[in-house]
């Protein structure tokens, strides 16, 4: 898999759809993504990993390079075709990392998965490292209904549109583009607490079913230092 970091003029042509969300506290927020105007689209860290064998191209974004402690910090990860035409993608589970998710429900019904690591990790060695704790573990979170038996994703022609194939229900057409938004992580225990990001480098891996692995990175400034761009 091939990771390169391009300017936001590739992030346009490639179509990803992206989306600002409200503030937010101590809480993490998941959704798909919407489409902003291009002129609207704040400084940012791409990364993608390009599947030849499947012609999926797999990205993920962070909003802006640096923040303060407490501000909200939105990833968003998208899986799109390469292809010219209808591409059906058979479901798989070599996933390149433990620990992916889209919140606290799992991946849904998406191919993808993200995790934040304290720490400055790259492709080759972030599997070594523990993914941080982006969702209380003490609260029971009502899920939507998750397929355990998808058996395939087909994307329309150059395009991250997909029809859902399962066993046990209709396909459905999902945009097969996800963001989460973040200010900290909670801390495991008997009873787990929550904290800002602290000053340092964090690593931010996506990673597919199929085994694609995007990552980058941002950096949490202290309150006395510049702020965030």
């Amino acid at each position: 898999m091939k990771i390169q970091i391009w300017p936001i003029t590739t992030l346009v042509l490639l179509g990803i759809i992206l989306v600002g969300l409200p503030a937010c506290s101590t809480t993490t927020k998941t959704t798909p993504t919407a489409t902003p105007s291009p002129s609207k689209l704040p400084s940012y860290t791409l990364s993608t990993a390009f599947d030849s064998e499947r012609g999926l191209l797999l990205s993920l974004l962070v909003y802006a390079k640096t923040f303060q402690p407490g501000q909200e910090i939105s990833v968003v990860i998208d899986e799109q075709n390469t292809l010219q035409t209808a591409n059906n993608v058979t479901a798989s589970n070599s996933w390149p990392l433990e620990g992916l998710t889209l919140g606290s429900c799992g991946t849904l019904n998406y191919p993808f998965g993200v995790a934040i690591f304290q720490g400055n990790y790259t492709a080759s060695n972030v599997s070594s490292a523990s993914p941080l704790q982006l969702y209380n573990p003490s609260v029971a979170y009502h899920c939507p209904m998750i397929l355990g038996d998808i058996n395939a994703y087909v994307f329309q022609p150059s395009s991250d549109m997909a029809n859902i194939l399962s066993d046990s229900n209709p396909p459905f057409t999902e945009k097969i583009s996800y963001q989460i938004s973040v200010t900290g992580y909670w801390t495991s225990g008997q009873e787990p607490t929550f904290g800002n990001f602290t000053p340092g480098v964090y690593t931010v891996a996506g990673g597919d079913e199929w085994g694609a692995l995007a990552v980058l990175h941002f950096v949490v400034r202290g309150d006395d230092e510049s702020p965030a761009t």
